[in-house]
């Protein structure tokens, strides 16, 4: 299998200063154990505005990435905070755009994002089944319904298939 980028685990905190990602480090260890015996694992990103686009992404870890053997919180939000991990290192590899800041109850996405000029939404997701397709166009609905009126990515993992999905909606990205 060709790998088209690679990034380490360890390496994703550093790519967003003004929010202390790291904490999800563990969670996206936990969810990517699952896949592999191994110390990495493929995904495949693909990118909602380019269908045929896709990239092959080799995450990986070494015996210092935090984990957990018994996660201290539920299931869906084990997969929901592993999944804000792989939004933060896709994101830094993908664009130009950086976590900024959490958003607040009500702005109807998670995070707001810059370039350094502009500041957009994040709406995120992680999943183990379904569609991802259908999860996508959810989040694309609750992006848009947000006050501010303000474009911006969202970002779907389907730990069960190893697959995620970037997608830019509003005006040029």
């Amino acid at each position: 299998m060709d790998i088209d980028d690679s990034i380490s685990l360890n390496e994703i905190a550093a790519l967003h200063p003004l929010v202390e990602v790291g904490l999800f480090i563990p969670f996206v260890h936990y969810r990517l154990r699952e896949l592999t015996d191994g110390d990495k694992v493929v995904l495949t990103v693909s990118f909602d505005n380019f269908p045929f686009y896709t990239r092959k992404l080799e995450i990986t870890w070494d015996e210092e990435t935090p984990t957990f053997r018994y996660p201290p919180i539920q299931s869906s939000v084990v997969t929901e905070w592993a999944a804000y991990g792989i939004a933060a290192a896709v994101l830094a590899l993908y664009t130009d755009f950086r976590f900024s800041r959490v958003s607040v109850r009500g702005e109807r996405f998670d995070y707001w994002v810059t370039d350094g000029v502009n500041l957009c939404g994040l709406e995120v997701s992680g999943m183990l089944h379904g569609s991802l397709t259908a999860r996508t166009q959810a989040k694309q609905q609750q992006l848009l319904a947000n006050p501010f009126i303000a474009n911006g990515y969202v970002c779907v993992v389907h730990f069960g298939e190893a697959l995620v999905q970037l997608a830019w909606y509003g005006g040029e990205s």
